[in-house]
């Protein structure tokens, strides 16, 4: 019994712990902002990828209308708000630079959820240069996975599609972070993050065509808007709460040695989570 107790006692402490650090990063406030800034910035990059050619030349509505299921009103509603006139196909300069712009916005906004789970000093537009390569990974990402795993047999494209999600998780906090914490040390964070947007995605698949359906009836195409960003402020809380998580498994084995980076410690003395 004594064993048991302790064990409890660990896990207790352990899930108090989680909760802390849930609360010293606002977990709905942070996962709000990072929602509210991929809507404005994530969707008019991914619109515009799908103009370039990207997923086979499949426009970004028709992809989110293959992806729910849609028809009807909620169909009619995703192509009015996201179809780009039959006239008008053409990407200036300066839109493509407003684009990079407001990407580059969502960016700062996940690295700096990103730094503040792992107590390193904020960068802010040091951190540009870093923010530019991660849209260049996402762009590939949008680009090639989604297509390659649509020709793989179903139980080897959900493995396929997990383990790009995996990677892209992994990828993304080491090029935010400018490679201040090590890859290995991101493992946990990215591994929740893949499960998390698995579970999202499959439930996503249940609400998204009633709820962009309905709201669609009802508010016209700001219903669809309405719809899509309460699901990106859930992958917002996923994206937050693996990194509160991962961060908190994972920094007591590792000490930071000098400002700003997140090294190997040099001696068997860490502190146990939740110490």
């Amino acid at each position: 019994m004594t064993g048991g107790h302790a064990a409890v006692a660990r896990l207790a402490r352990s899930g108090r712990g989680v909760l802390e650090r849930l609360l010293e990063l606002e977990i709905i406030d942070r996962s709000l902002v990072v929602g509210a800034q991929a809507f404005s910035a994530l969707i008019p990059l991914l619109i515009v990828l799908s103009s370039l050619g990207a997923r086979g030349g499949e426009s970004f509505a028709n992809g989110v209308i293959d992806r729910f299921g849609l028809s009807g009103a909620g169909a009619d509603a995703v192509h009015r708000t996201f179809d780009a006139p039959a006239d008008d196909t053409t990407i200036t300069l300066l839109g493509g630079l407003v684009v990079v712009y407001s990407t580059l916005a969502f960016t700062r906004a996940l690295q700096r959820t990103f730094e503040r789970a792992w107590d390193l000093p904020r960068r802010g537009m040091k951190g540009t240069g870093w923010g530019l390569l991660w849209i260049g990974v996402i762009a590939a990402y949008w680009a090639v996975v989604p297509v390659a795993g649509d020709d793989l047999p179903s139980p080897l494209g959900t493995a396929a599609a997990l383990a790009a999600s995996f990677l892209l998780w992994l990828v993304t906090p080491y090029v935010l972070l400018a490679r201040r914490v090590p890859w290995r040390a991101l493992v946990p964070q990215a591994a929740l993050s893949a499960i998390g947007m698995t579970i999202l995605g499959i439930g996503a698949a249940i609400y998204a065509p009633r709820a962009i359906g309905s709201s669609a009836s009802e508010f016209g195409v700001i219903g669809v808007a309405f719809a899509l960003l309460s699901l990106l402020w859930a992958a917002g809380f996923v994206l937050v709460t693996a990194a509160a998580i991962g961060s908190y498994i994972t920094v007591p084995t590792w000490r930071p040695v000098s400002p700003g980076s997140v090294t190997p410690p040099s001696s068997s003395t860490s502190p146990a989570p939740g110490s």
